[in-house]
Formats: structure tokens, C-alpha cells, sequence
């Protein structure tokens, strides 16, 4: 197995992915991605849980915290997998199929869970910082697209059996659907309901 792609630099990961090897690629890139924007709503809730503004709803900032991190660790770990399984879909397509599909599968649930933690988020924090929450959200929303893209294109691809493609279809259009309506209610939370920017829906 090759080194984590957390182990070198971010230099030496653009060159790695701008490079002619098969991986790193989508689904890795965006659980790097997803990573990346959970931990900054990480800072966002422990910079407001230390303010004395934000006393009544410490408790929850905390909670969604823990949550924060918890999620990001997951898709830390999934970029690393989504490499492995790639590798081993190489070497036996048969045996590997269903983890190619798995793992991009659930690297987008842990983003639509991380939406659900903006969203939740975007109705406390006020300021200046909410604005890194409606980043935070817009890169989540994209990289949860980007896996699923990958999900469509696998199931397409590869022979994984009727009734696992079939469920992985349903719940791949669930997430979809999940995806747009964290991503309206947190562009509600922080701009009102009437703005038309924000969170691509």
C-alpha cells in the first residue's frame, strides 16, 4: 500500500494529481476537499464557543464541534481508502467492484452529514465567521456532488448485481436531494430566505 496522501505536502499532492497515474482522483480529491471544509467549520464553532456572545448556545457549538471533527477525520481516512480500493479494483475487478462504489458512497454520506452540521451551525453563528460556515457548506456541496458523480459513472461502469445497484441508486438520489435542501436552508440562515447567492442549491 503507498503512502497516505496526507503524508507529503500539499505541492506534492497537486503534482500527484495533475500527473499521469490513476490516483489521486475524484473521490479522493473531494474527501480532501470535504476534509479540508469540515475543519474549517471546526475553527468557526471552537473560535465562537470561547465567546462570551455565544454562552447560551456553548453546549450545542461543542456538540456540532466534536461532530465537525469527527466528520473530518472520516473523510481524512476515506481519501486514503478510495486509493486502495482503486488499486486492488485494478488488480482484481471482480472482488473489488462493490468497495468502488462503497467508499466514494460513503465519503458522500459524511459530507451530507457535514451539510446537515452547516446548516445547524448557520442558524447560531453570526458575524463575519458565519461567512466561512457558508464557505465551509459550498465546498462540502461540491465535493458531495463530485463523489456521487464518480458513484453514477462506477454503477455505470462496473458489474456490481442488479440489487446492489439498484440501492445504491435510491440512496445516491436521496443524498442528491439531501444536498439541496441543507444547502437552501443554510442560504435561508444566513442571508434570508429571498437572497439568491450563497450555497449552490
Amino acid at each position: 500500500m503507498e503512502a497516505s496522501i496526507w503524508t507529503g505536502s500539499l505541492a506534492g499532492l497537486l503534482e500527484k494529481t495533475a500527473g499521469t497515474e490513476p490516483v489521486p482522483a475524484g473521490v479522493a480529491i473531494s474527501a480532501v476537499t470535504a476534509s479540508l471544509a469540515l475543519a474549517l467549520l471546526a475553527k468557526v464553532l471552537a473560535i465562537a464557543a470561547r465567546k462570551r456572545k455565544f454562552a447560551a448556545e456553548r453546549v450545542q457549538l461543542e456538540e456540532l464541534l466534536h461532530a465537525a471533527r469527527a466528520e473530518s477525520s472520516r473523510l481524512t481516512s476515506l481519501a486514503d481508502e478510495d486509493i486502495e480500493a482503486f488499486h486492488k479494483y485494478l488488480e482484481s475487478r471482480h472482488q473489488a467492484t462493490r468497495k468502488a462504489i462503497e467508499i466514494p458512497m460513503e465519503a458522500a454520506r459524511a459530507g451530507v452529514r457535514g451539510l446537515g452540521l452547516c446548516a445547524d451551525a448557520a442558524f447560531i453563528i453570526r458575524g463575519l465567521t458565519a461567512g466561512d460556515v457558508g464557505s465551509a457548506a459550498a465546498l462540502l456541496a461540491g465535493a458531495v456532488r463530485a463523489m456521487l458523480v464518480t458513484v453514477d459513472f462506477n454503477l455505470r461502469e462496473m458489474a456490481a448485481g442488479e440489487d446492489f445497484s439498484a440501492a445504491m441508486k435510491t440512496e445516491r438520489n436521496q443524498l442528491g436531494a439531501e444536498v439541496a435542501r441543507h444547502a437552501d436552508a443554510i442560504v435561508s440562515a444566513l442571508f434570508g430566505s429571498t437572497h439568491a447567492g450563497g450555497v449552490p442549491a
